[in-house]
């Protein structure tokens, strides 16, 4: 059986009882999480300078208690999400320069590589840059190839596969538009140039089917343009209009039917062969459902998952 797995928000806030939660998920049918490195800030709000502002064995040491726990109570971490913006290409910082930044963003996620494999986890989904709306591709591609070369020694020596994931951008506040490995034919030459450089399949994807919403993307055909380089999943709702991260079949047309094509979605899964697990990302869902309901919620995101799991097997002939 695949593991049903959510992001894990609710376990980082400072009053947060881990042991609680993790047994709350396990008795309500959840397997693992996604592991949010990104929610971790510090004072100012800078995702990257908790992890780059301590050592390594520091970090495993604020870490261990989380491991234990999962331990305890059959947790697995099946993904985790580094700090982001991961890397910048146009400066909009005020206070350092644009490779004071990038540098310390780089350490950041290097440690979060690392600690990856603490958790004895596989993969990292580590976005690509995306805030520049009008550079061309190629320049793109180069600076995003040059960023992620430098995390090459980082997977192979902890065994780390560090997953794209396909991104989407506005335009002045208003429409949304394609951005870094929206376009899987895009997103297929990253990771295959990637893995020819690296001289080993360290890159893979992440499919995030709300990110896909929100650009118009055919969600069947473009997981069978991805094929076998999707290993890990980001599920979760959108109207449209906003990233909502929120629970699938939220938003609906007139007609009462989802405006997400999870029938696509999951008929792509189905044609590729996708082996890895069913990951939600709807950290706004544990926001928006107040403490009391979410061992209900939990069991209702258990049950879509294994009804997403019997859809994305193939079928007895």
């Amino acid at each position: 059986m695949r593991k049903i797995s959510i992001a894990s928000s609710i376990l980082h806030k400072a009053d947060a009882n881990i042991d609680a939660v993790c047994k709350m998920y396990k008795e309500n049918g959840i397997d693992g999480v996604d592991f949010g490195f990104d929610c971790y800030t510090v004072s100012n709000g800078h995702r990257d300078r908790f992890f780059s502002g301590q050592t390594i064995d520091e970090l495993k040491t604020f870490f261990t208690k989380y491991k234990e726990a999962f331990e305890r109570h059959g947790i697995t971490v099946v993904q985790t999400h580094p700090p982001f913006p991961t890397v910048k290409f146009v400066s909009n910082i005020t206070s350092e320069t644009l490779e004071e930044y990038n540098l310390r963003a780089l350490d950041a996620v290097k440690k979060t590589i690392e600690l990856t494999a603490f958790f004895g986890c596989k993969y990292a989904v580590v976005h690509p840059a995306h805030g520049v709306l009008d550079m061309p591709l190629d320049e793109q591609k180069k600076a995003n190839m040059k960023y992620y070369a430098q995390l090459v020694d980082d997977a192979r020596r902890h065994g780390v596969t560090i997953c794209l994931e396909n991104m989407w951008n506005r335009r002045d506040g208003g429409a949304i538009v394609d951005s870094a490995c929206s376009d899987p034919n895009e997103a297929v030459d990253y990771i295959d140039t990637l893995n020819d450089m690296a001289g080993e399949e360290l890159f893979a994807f992440c499919f995030d089917v709300g990110h896909a919403n929100l650009t118009g993307k055919n969600m069947r055909n473009t997981l069978r343009t991805l094929g076998k380089r999707v290993k890990v999943l980001h599920i979760h709702d959108t109207d449209k209009v906003e990233d909502k991260h929120t629970l699938p079949y939220a938003y609906t047309g007139s007609k009462g039917l989802s405006v997400t094509d999870y029938v696509g979605f999951l008929a792509g899964l189905r044609d590729i062969g996708y082996e890895g697990d069913v990951n939600f990302e709807i950290g706004n869902a544990f926001k928006a459902f107040p403490a009391p309901t979410h061992p209900a919620l939990c069991g209702l995101v258990a049950s879509i998952g294994r009804y997403f799991e019997s859809e994305i097997t193939p079928k007895q002939v």
